[in-house]
């Protein structure tokens, strides 16, 4: 008996241009999830591929994959900048402190000539 498919969508499951989405359960078969006009999720459909559905929706995951990978690497990549930008800010801030503090004590020591 097969295991009890996930009520929502997982994670991995490629998107349909209807918003749908999809995934292979086991060799030949492919799971479909619908959502209801309030937001639901519908129970999963199961059904059954031929050898020539089977190559298309293994290329639509292929693409699904390579357009998520590219998604995280940009998101991994704008993080970086953003935390990069953060420390150089903080550097500056540091460095401006330390100038000010440093004008501060050079005053001091003028005043006590």
């Amino acid at each position: 008996m097969k295991p009890q498919a996930p009520a929502e969508p997982p994670a991995d499951a490629v998107e349909r241009p209807d918003g749908s989405f999809v995934k292979l359960d086991g060799e030949n078969h492919l799971l479909r999830w619908t959502c209801r006009g309030n937001g639901s999720w519908r129970k999963p459909e199961r059904f059954p591929l031929d050898s020539e559905q089977l190559l298309w929706i293994h290329a639509e995951i292929k693409k699904a994959q390579a357009v998520r990978a590219a998604k995280e690497e940009a998101e991994r990549l704008r993080k970086e900048e953003e935390e990069r930008q953060a420390a150089e800010a903080a550097r500056q801030a540091a460095e401006a402190a330390a100038a000010e503090a440093a004008e501060a004590r050079r005053k001091r020591l003028e005043a006590m000539q």
